[in-house]
């Protein structure tokens, strides 16, 4: 649910330029940074609904769920993978975030480099 995080002010994120999501624990998606919401026409319709739907892809619905489970279980590390798509080579770099040394979920920067 949206609220388990809702005190926290991502639009600091906007000033990226680099696309950067934020998920709850529950897979729900907060927050789409400016640069991200340029992909996708109405990004409020995307807020609160579980990533896993954007995601046809079953090897990204499992890579998805042990990053979170990884998460949850203590790990502090950054994932980092990449990955071809066409003639762009695309990167991504998840990080968890914690309020109050707990875990609330992950922060996704994503970016695209001409291959």
């Amino acid at each position: 649910m949206r609220e388990e995080i809702s005190n926290t002010d991502f639009t600091f994120l906007d000033k990226l330029d680099i696309n950067a999501y934020v998920i709850d624990k529950n897979l729900n998606l907060l927050h789409i940074n400016k640069k991200a919401a340029q992909k996708y026409k109405n990004t409020e319709q995307l807020l609160g609904k579980s990533i896993l739907g954007c995601h046809k892809n079953k090897n990204s619905k499992e890579k998805i769920t042990t990053i979170l489970n990884e998460f949850s279980a203590g790990r502090r590390e950054p994932f980092n993978y990449s990955f071809k798509k066409g003639s762009k080579m695309h990167y991504k770099v998840i990080i968890p975030f914690y309020e109050d040394n707990t875990f609330k979920g992950i922060i996704e920067f994503s970016y695209l480099v001409n291959a």
